[in-house]
């Protein structure tokens, strides 16, 4: 899972196999071919100048196409989930491997491309490890706790109201264990 969730666990495992591409890869890139941003009179994404909502951070969920994006990534990761027999609890490597940490502030040069530079959410620390039992702020449940990653898993047993399932879909057919998806 963590190798599959975000790029700096993918780039640890790319050395040693190839391969290996995490979902938050082309979430990332569709941000920025939708939106682009420019920071410092340099823009990343196709449009030169652009400063579309969908390529910050902070304006992203402005943008409409923001909704139909994620629910796609959603998808995807279902998908993954049903090819690897995950859709009732998720394995996360300890604090030391690369990924599970914000690790260090994002303007402390040098960067390190092995480490986040996207830093912590909300109420967490740089040090705070990062797993399926990590608050996801603001989120709070019923009982006036913040929901977790635990909390969402398994997405057709939801309590609440909040269960959902996907019809027949473009993946259908191509997703296996043994196919496209890193373990």
């Amino acid at each position: 899972y963590t190798v599959f969730s975000n790029t700096t666990s993918a780039a640890e495992a790319k050395k040693t196999d190839p391969k290996v591409t995490s979902i938050e890869s082309p979430h990332n890139s569709m941000h920025l071919a939708i939106g682009s941003y420019s920071y410092g009179g340099q823009t990343v994404g196709p449009v030169v100048g652009a400063n579309g909502d969908m390529g910050e951070n902070n304006t992203a969920g402005l943008d409409p196409i923001f909704y139909f994006h994620h629910c796609f990534i959603d998808y995807v990761f279902w998908k993954w989930q049903l090819a690897h027999n995950n859709t009732t609890h998720l394995d996360v490597p300890d604090a030391s491997y690369p990924g599970t940490t914000p690790s260090y502030p994002a303007t402390a040069p040098p960067l390190d491309p092995n480490k986040s530079v996207q830093g912590p959410a909300e109420g967490q620390g740089w040090e705070d490890q990062l797993g399926v039992n990590s608050p996801l702020y603001p989120f709070i449940k019923d009982d006036n706790t913040y929901i977790t990653g635990a909390d969402i898993i398994d997405i057709p047993n939801l309590t609440g109201g909040r269960a959902y399932t996907y019809g027949p879909g473009s993946l259908d057919g191509i997703v296996s264990p043994d196919r496209v998806f890193a373990p």
